[in-house]
């Protein structure tokens, strides 16, 4: 009977060693949908960190807090905003059951357009010119291959003024416990089980 009451213990323990085995707890990106629309992603993989990404509509002034300073960007260069538009092409923008976000730009959120949709993806610059660098991720109609382009773009334009451009905020993900701190707690709650079940036992036995 005591051992019957040590059984919660015991899975516990076993599923927290079954969270960090490898190969296991692959990240799989999470699309944001309102009302059939596109609004954003979670969980993207992008130079072997996850972001996760919200479209906005404004001016790069408004939404990136001045848009004046390379602090005010998740991307410090255009290589990386780059790797930032490629995993929207690669894994957002796709017809699935979710919904036809490839075949379809107007379901993205902040384009109208039913023939583009360009997601600008600023990075940051030295010096700070008057104008922002942005990446487009650009998902087009009946285009096998979307593409990607690098510009300047005038801050305090608003991207509500046009059909079939958005912003992109990228934020980092989350962050989820490392593999050490959780085969920690698995081995903890394991050594506790075991103790607490031989105390039991001895105090029946005694």
């Amino acid at each position: 009977m005591p051992f019957r009451s040590m059984k919660p213990l015991v899975k516990a323990a076993c599923f927290a060693a079954g969270l960090v085995v490898p190969g296991t707890a692959q990240a799989l990106p999470i699309l944001n949908i309102e009302s059939g629309q596109l609004t954003g992603a979670q969980n993207l993989k992008i130079g072997g960190k996850l972001f996760d990404v919200q479209f906005v509509e404004g001016s790069c002034i408004s939404i990136f807090d001045g848009c004046d300073e390379a602090s005010d960007f998740v991307f410090s260069n255009e290589a990386e905003a780059f790797g930032a538009g490629q995993a929207l092409l690669n894994l957002v923008f796709l017809d699935s059951l979710d919904g036809m976000f490839d075949s379809s730009p107007a379901l993205t959120f902040g384009c109208t357009s039913s023939q583009n949709c360009a997601v600008a993806i600023p990075f940051a610059v030295s010096p700070m010119p008057d104008a922002v660098g942005v990446v487009l991720a650009r998902n087009e109609e009946g285009v096998d291959t979307d593409s990607l382009t690098s510009q300047l773009t005038v801050k305090d334009f608003d991207s509500a003024m046009s059909s079939s451009g958005v912003y992109g905020h990228f934020t980092p993900h989350a962050s989820v416990p490392e593999m050490g701190t959780l085969w920690l707690f698995a081995f903890g709650v394991s050594v506790f089980a075991f103790f607490a079940h031989r105390r039991t036992r001895r105090g029946l036995m005694g």
